[in-house]
């Protein structure tokens, strides 16, 4: 989006919203899938841990808000840098994937 003009702070926040419809659809998959002969820990359905989610869910919940609002209190400048990880990732992922 900050290639296609839009403010940081608004690729940012859309991002993050993205990430959530991405997230809830892709949970409840792996909650309805069936592993084959796989061995599981205890308190686990379909391939989600339940004591996993249980600490991980509400920290995240917890903390978001902190990170949108210094995420927010933050110059422009200072969160653009942060794009070139994403990218470099991407470019490993692809390279592996061809290679």
């Amino acid at each position: 989006m900050t290639l296609c003009g839009e403010p940081v702070h608004k690729a940012v926040g859309t991002a993050a919203l993205l990430g959530l419809w991405i997230s809830v659809p892709a949970t409840i998959g792996y909650l309805l899938a069936q592993p084959d002969d796989v061995t599981l820990p205890p308190w686990t359905i379909g391939w989600v841990s339940l004591p996993g989610f249980a600490i991980i869910a509400p920290a995240a919940w917890l903390v978001a808000p902190s990170g949108t609002a210094g995420a927010l209190a933050r110059p422009a400048q200072a969160i653009g840098g942060v794009r070139r990880f994403p990218a470099a990732g991407g470019a490993r992922m692809l390279y592996r994937a061809f290679s």
